[in-house]
């Protein structure tokens, strides 16, 4: 179980790193599409990054019951945020 989330982490991680990548190069190709919304989520992207590397660090610290507990929460939140910053990405794209 610890290592399928492990890569799962990983896979979302770099999923987070190219939708971000992705926003930046339409944000500088259409700034007439850069929305409320789409700085909103640049922001929190932003600030969870260091709240999962918190979580992360954690993680590596704790039992294996908590860190399965952890695991899952940082790809409920990951999941979350890559879902929000793919809808800003297709509304720009549209």
């Amino acid at each position: 179980i610890y290592s399928s989330s492990f890569s799962e982490q990983l896979l979302q991680r770099f999923a987070i790193l190219d939708l971000h990548s992705q926003l930046g190069f339409l944000a500088s190709q259409r700034p007439d599409k850069v929305t409320k919304d789409f700085i909103r989520v640049i922001r929190q992207e932003k600030r969870l990054n260091w709240i999962l590397c918190i979580l992360a660090i954690i993680v590596f610290m704790t039992t294996s019951r908590y860190s399965v507990l952890l695991m899952s929460i940082i790809t409920i939140i990951e999941l979350l945020l890559v879902t929000r910053m793919d809808r800003v990405k297709n509304e720009m794209i549209d």
